[in-house]
């Protein structure tokens, strides 16, 4: 609320350099040009708030986990498994809530990539980490506006969905940007960053899922 409604109107010029030119935000961070705009960390977070919102109301997906009657031979088994499925639906209603928070601790890491590919560019580590919180800060703000489009019915969700690509576009129009480099550097290098992180979300959100079956599996689920 306070980097909304703030007099000085910070938090809109942030957003509007971070949207309209990709890249932008983070160069003028380097050249000390930073009392006009909220800070990368403050950015994520203003922007993290409204996506936790959005989130708690949106319209939930439709997926569903079912047994059907003839599944269950006993009691014990009908109520071992509705116990599996809160579970389940907790963690489907958790999970979105959990990866603002997992993607903000691994920032830093992002960071390091395009740090090991642009060292010659800017062999500073802080540059690169600014430029992670700013892309971290617009991808939020892409996911943001999805869940916003989720209250317009399947046409509008499916649009919210498409928007994820802008993510990816934003990537490479903001690291050429900010480090610089020819089209085709940009373009491989772009790409080899992504996948390493990509890579790196699964083996965290695998362990997370592999921590959350054996909690499941810790429930009184006897087979016949």
């Amino acid at each position: 609320m306070h980097e909304f409604l703030h007099f000085d109107g910070k938090i809109f010029l942030t957003l509007k350099l971070l949207v309209t030119k990709p890249g932008e935000l983070t160069l003028d961070y380097l050249r000390g040009r930073r009392a006009r705009y909220v800070s990368p960390v403050r950015l994520y977070l203003a922007i993290s708030v409204v996506y936790f919102a959005l989130m708690a109301v949106a319209p939930a997906p439709n997926a569903r986990f079912e047994v059907t009657a003839d599944d269950i031979r006993t009691p014990e088994q009908r109520e071992a498994i509705e116990r599996v499925q809160e579970r389940m639906r907790e963690f489907r209603a958790e999970f979105p809530h959990q990866m603002p928070r997992v993607l903000f601790v691994l920032m830093p890491l992002f960071a390091l990539t395009t740090w090991t590919f642009y060292r010659s560019r800017q062999p500073y580590y802080i540059p690169h980490l600014y430029y992670s919180i700013h892309l971290h800060s617009f991808a939020f703000l892409v996911l943001a506006s999805g869940r916003l489009l989720a209250f317009g019915g399947r046409l509008a969700n499916a649009l919210g969905d498409l928007l994820i690509l802008a993510i990816f576009a934003y990537h490479y129009v903001a690291l050429r940007r900010a480090f610089g480099g020819t089209g085709k550097e940009v373009a491989w290098k772009g790409t080899a960053t992504l996948l390493l992180y990509l890579l790196l979300i699964v083996a965290v959100f695998t362990i997370l899922l592999i921590i959350w079956v054996r909690w499941v599996a810790g429930t009184d689920l006897h087979a016949p």
